[in-house]
């Protein structure tokens, strides 16, 4: 799913200010491919940041290990789900300086994810 559909998606609920996603690896995507999976591009984790720090932290909660909607039919996302988890005192700037700083940063950014989520 790309950032367009997924600010689609989530538009509804509330004012969303940036969407980063993190693209798979290219081994992982040849593998994929190799395998007889499609050839789009797929991404394995993002951060989404809401303008409401109150509508951030209820969509969290309501949306967590739900269907990503549409009918049988004709939805494409019909039988994934949303996995989301608000993250308190983490800042965009995180992000955005462990990304720029070296492109290992991503691990380091999962770091502090899971410590910030134990408080």
């Amino acid at each position: 799913m790309k950032s367009i559909k997924m600010r689609q998606m989530l538009q509804k609920y509330g004012d969303i200010g940036r969407i980063y996603l993190v693209e798979e690896d290219d081994q992982r995507r040849k593998r994929r491919i190799k395998r007889g999976g499609n050839h789009k591009r797929q991404f394995t984790e993002g951060w989404i940041e809401f303008a409401n720090k109150k509508y951030a932290k209820a969509v969290a909660t309501m949306l967590n290990n739900t269907n990503m909607g549409g009918g049988k039919k004709h939805g494409f996302y019909h039988d994934d789900l949303w996995n989301l988890k608000y993250l308190s005192r983490f800042k965009w700037r995180h992000l955005a300086e462990q990304l720029a700083g070296d492109r290992n940063g991503l691990l380091k950014v999962r770091v502090e994810c899971r410590e910030s989520s134990e408080y």
